[in-house]
């Protein structure tokens, strides 16, 4: 008793201090407000039109719009950002961005857990606003290298009224093209460290007079943090951009990346703690578990200016997507099989977007409006042996077999089902912007209509629908205070956005059926207020929201017959975010996130409710700082993030584990001399070792890394 009363004492100690700190970023944002506010007031009269501090970006509704007038959360960080962090990874690289819990599953697939949702599919994935997903939705961040990126652009909350299914979280767009291409440059940065990691990677730009030509290469090795997890990476980025005429230009872009990387196994826990010892090295898998896959996307994009403000935009991208996977990985306290699978699939989706945007100004407003058609057509095919009477394995080393000793670990390989998916797309869309004066008003709609179909070569049953959404979005916001350096907004939206499900076929008792369900239909609510001020040195935003998901499950309850039944989930929450340069050597940033994720209606096929339970995963409490110093060629850098605890299971009849919160702390100092620098870079200063995210919703997680370093030497000509 007095262990437990401890525990609760700690974990209550940790949200008081949490509070806390959520209470400073508040008050730094309304002092930073009120002193921005103050600075105006005392300055001589003299009021521009319009001011535009904060980044530009495009994501949020396919145009180009100032931060501060986009009616929604929009964080961006730049190259120059994540690279004094040192940042190796796009998951290291979003370190600074507000509310996001990032966790890889053995050494494979990273997920990225943003207002309550953790799905991949539940996120716009973007490459120059391309949608980088898999067929099936999903979007495999394992095949995303950080040397391509210059610029990351996220903005929350559904966004399907422009990026239809999928963009129910939000959206996350990696932009590839450098912010100057005016000259003739290089640079290339090379380095090494912790679990023989080694990576590389160059970029060169050649402008010419009509246009410019990008070629960007990088590859990577590394040993990993677990036993046996090596990994090898690559990737070539060829871009080129000509202007025909002064009205019509075209860009086509080229991507490769390819993985080769062994995968690591998951952790068992009890009550939330790693089991029987184990270490974060510690590797329970099957030698072979692998994941290997190969992207290609080429892109063409024509630009036409039909008139003054009257512009006509097309991207047509076609991508092939290779991939070998396996698993070997599941080892619980209670599930003592390693879980080998194999699928080996090729899926090729071909993405078409065309649009017309209208500048035009009349009476005192301004408008914006953007008309469009979205085509998109996939498919995939996939086989995948079965495998059955595989050993099981005890605590604890999970390496002695206890049953079928003689068989192979992986089991006796039996037939292989191939299973063939079609999907087609097709959307329109309509979006229009008014201006007049300090307030604007948007409204925007997409409809997508979408036919499915999936087939197997066991079975004579086809699962087949053709369904189809609508998702509209409106926002508002008011600058209602414009200074000569000081701009201060309200912002408001609601949007809906929806996200296909799967089709699948489901056997009992040698009866095979369809499972079809419907689309997860999303709905939000946000407000918030964003600043700038202090001649561009201080930006700050925060949103209150609240999301709602209704999605439908099925059992298969006989042979003839599925149950179907809602899961609703709503989650409640505040994000704010402070971005602060000093002067020239020293700037920093802070935020913090409060999401109440919790379920409405929630039913297993036994029947059992789990109404107002926390959803898995979702923790309470997120926040982070860092902060920047340069002086005379010397940089330092240093970030801390902090997720809070989260529940492991949610749909278990007792009390779900609890999986403990987490501090990571990192640094990273440089020096630069005339073009080189030399940077040495610590993740995880104090070696924590903490589950970064779960498996399958078992009594089972993924380990962040443990202390690492790592050195930069860069040059740029």
């Amino acid at each position: 008793m007095k262990e437990e009363s401890a525990v609760r004492k700690g974990m209550q100690g940790f949200i008081n201090r949490t509070m806390l700190l959520a209470s400073m970023l508040f008050m730094l944002f309304g002092l930073s407000l009120a002193s921005a506010v103050y600075a105006e007031e005392t300055r001589e009269e003299g009021v521009s039109k319009h001011v535009t501090l904060a980044p530009v970006v495009v994501s949020a509704t396919k145009t180009e719009e100032n931060t501060m007038e986009v009616p929604f959360f929009a964080t961006v960080i730049t190259r120059d950002d994540f690279e004094k962090m040192g940042a190796q990874t796009i998951e290291e690289a979003l370190r600074s961005v507000p509310g996001l819990q990032i966790g890889t599953q053995g050494n494979a697939y990273p997920h990225i857990e943003v207002r309550g949702f953790r799905d991949t599919k539940d996120l716009a994935v973007l490459i120059d606003g391309i949608p980088f997903r898999q067929v099936n939705g999903s979007a495999d961040f394992t095949m995303l290298p950080l040397g391509i990126v210059e610029r990351i652009e996220f903005i929350k909350g559904p966004s399907s009224s422009i990026w239809g299914r999928g963009a129910v979280a939000g959206v996350l767009n990696i932009v590839t093209k450098p912010d100057d291409v005016s000259k003739l440059q290089a640079k290339v940065q090379a380095g090494g460290g912790s679990f023989g990691t080694f990576r590389g990677d160059g970029r060169g730009i050649l402008p010419y007079e009509d246009g410019y030509l990008m070629l960007n290469v990088g590859g990577s090795i590394s040993d990993g943090f677990q036993d046996g997890t090596d990994r090898d990476a690559g990737n070539v980025l060829l871009q080129l951009s000509h202007n025909f005429t002064r009205k019509f230009g075209v860009e086509a872009q080229y991507l490769f990346s390819s993985v080769n990387a062994n995968r690591g196994s998951i952790i068992p826990l009890i009550d939330g703690e790693p089991a029987y010892g184990v270490e974060v090295d510690d590797n329970f898998g099957i030698d072979d578990a692998k994941y290997d896959g190969q992207y290609h996307s080429l892109t063409v994009s024509p630009r036409l200016e039909l008139l003054p403000g009257l512009v006509l935009k097309d991207s047509a991208s076609v991508t092939h997507f290779d991939r070998f996977a396996t698993g070997g990985i599941t080892i619980t306290p209670t599930t003592r099989t390693k879980g080998w699978w194999e699928t080996d699939s090729a899926q090729t989706s071909v993405h078409n977007d065309l649009n017309l945007t209208w500048n035009q100004a009349f009476g005192g407003f301004d408008n914006t409006l953007l008309v469009g058609n979205y085509l998109e057509f996939g498919d995939e095919e996939q086989k995948s042996p079965s495998y059955s009477g595989a050993p099981t394995y005890g605590p604890p080393d999970w390496q002695t077999p206890l049953s079928n000793v003689d068989n192979p670990a992986k089991g006796n390989k039996g037939a292989t089902t191939r299973s063939d998916f079609d999907q087609t797309i097709v959307s329109f869309y309509i979006q229009d912007r008014i201006e007049y004066g300090p307030l604007s008003l948007l409204a925007g709609v997409r409809y997508d209509h979408f036919d499915e179909e999936l087939r197997r070569s066991n079975q004579d049953v086809v699962a087949e629908q053709s369904d189809s959404a609508w998702s509209p979005r409106f926002a508002a916001d008011w600058n209602f205070y414009r200074g000569e350096k000081t701009q201060l907004a309200l912002f408001a939206n609601y949007a809906e956005g929806f996200r296909t499900q799967f089709p699948s076929l489901s056997t009992k008792n040698g009866v095979t059926l369809p499972n079809l369900l419907d689309p997860e239909e999303t709905e939000s609510y946000e407000g918030g207020l964003k600043v700038t001020a202090l001649d561009g040195n201080l930006f700050g935003q925060i949103g209150v929201f609240r999301t709602e998901k209704k999605g439908p499950r099925s059992f298969r309850t006989s042979e003839d017959d599925f149950l179907f039944t809602n899961a609703r989930t709503r989650v409640d929450g505040v994000e704010t975010e402070v971005r602060y340069r000093f002067n020239e050597m020293f700037n920093l940033w802070a935020h913090y996130a409060y999401h109440d994720a919790h379920y409405l209606e929630f039913k297993d096929s036994s029947g059992n409710s789990f109404e107002g339970y926390r959803v898995r995963m979702s923790p309470r409490h997120i926040a982070g700082a860092g902060a920047n110093f340069f002086y005379q060629g010397f940089n330092w850098n240093v970030s801390w993030n902090y997720t809070g605890n989260r529940n492991l299971r949610d749909n278990t009849v007792d009390e779900p584990q609890n999986l403990p919160s987490y501090n990571v702390v990192n640094t990273a100092i440089g020096y630069t001399f005339l073009k080189y620098e030399i940077q040495f870079v610590v993740n995880n200063l104090f070696d924590e070792y903490y589950i970064s995210d779960d498996f399958s919703s078992q009594e089972a997680g993924c380990a962040g890394a443990p202390l690492n370093f790592f050195v930069w030497l860069k040059a740029e000509f």
